[in-house]
């Protein structure tokens, strides 16, 4: 019996060490990169240095125009997402905002916790150093509609119509209890969530030879430090977070959803309806989690139609 229990000591041993140098393996190869300098002054667009760190934004169109301000969600290619979207309406006339998200794209990831009072200081930081004054149209999808509603009634006299595409706002979400755990959670995230990552957004494509395309991206972007806390920060702090009790504050008709009818996520409708009897939605069919990048004509030519 005392061999036996020695024996599987041992085993239990040698799994935990296998799994270590497993861990550590893997660690060393994910999110090799830093943002720098270098690799910044080669992308379009500009930057800016607000509080919690370096934004990367980009604004287009005449000065004098209708100004629309586009909030991308999670995904860590940033406002990449609205390249199907964004020359649409320039040839509509629009002056157009699009930035991106504290630990997205080509912005600081800053070592606080990625939370919605963090994003919404950026946004804030954003509008008020760029002297943005007059009302503005707001176009955010997924995680980036709890930026909006959260500014959209902290700002009623700024903003005048708001589109969301697919979001995620009714706080359905609820973290694994792996990812509660800081220790935990980076072995989990490490060893499992991380080489998955791309593979497991596929299912948020209807058009797979698109999706293989915007993956490209997906690695790209991964790869500098900071997109697994990121990640991991928007689980337990903006996901979980329900937003309907600002969906009611908007003044009537001035809302629109749209979203994919093959989206994973996003399968409630009535709750958004419930507290807001005049919203328009619109279900676009074969496509998944961002239907404004899958069928763009369609997406653009609807939300034009109801800014207007």
């Amino acid at each position: 019996m005392h061999r036996v229990t020695k024996i599987l000591i041992s085993l239990v041993l040698a799994g935990c060490v296998g799994l270590l140098a497993l861990y550590l393996i893997l660690r060393s190869r994910q999110e090799t990169a830093e943002l720098t300098d270098a690799i910044r002054s080669e992308v379009p667009g500009k930057f800016i240095r607000l509080r919690h760190g370096l934004v990367h934004y980009a604004i287009q169109g005449q000065d004098t125009a209708r100004l629309l301000l586009l909030i991308h969600g999670g995904g860590v290619t940033g406002m990449e997402v609205w390249s199907r979207t964004i020359p649409y309406f320039l040839n509509q006339g629009y002056r157009v905002l699009s930035y991106d998200l504290y630990g997205r794209g080509y912005s600081d990831r800053p070592a606080e916790d990625n939370t919605p009072e963090l994003l919404g200081d950026e946004l804030n930081d954003l509008i008020d150093t760029l002297n943005i004054r007059g009302p503005f149209d707001i176009i955010a999808m997924s995680l980036g509609a709890i930026v909006a509603l959260d500014f959209a009634t902290k700002h009623p006299d700024r903003v005048n119509k708001v589109v969301l595409l697919d979001p995620t706002a009714t706080g359905d979400f609820k973290p694994n209890w792996t990812i509660r755990f800081p220790v935990v959670s980076d072995f989990v995230i490490t060893a499992y969530w991380h080489p998955l990552a791309v593979e497991k957004q596929r299912k948020e494509f209807v058009n797979q030879p698109l999706f293989e395309e915007y993956a490209r991206r997906l690695r790209y972007f991964m790869n500098f430090r900071g997109y697994k806390k990121v990640s991991r920060d928007a689980w337990m702090y903006i996901l979980t977070q329900n937003r309907l009790g600002l969906v009611k504050v908007l003044p009537p008709n001035k809302l629109l959803i749209v979203y994919g009818d093959h989206d994973p996520y996003f399968p409630n409708i009535p709750q958004y309806e419930a507290v807001y009897p005049s919203l328009k939605s619109v279900r676009i069919p074969e496509t998944g989690h961002m239907p404004h990048y899958e069928k763009p004509e369609e997406v653009n030519l609807i939300i034009g139609e109801f800014l207007k």
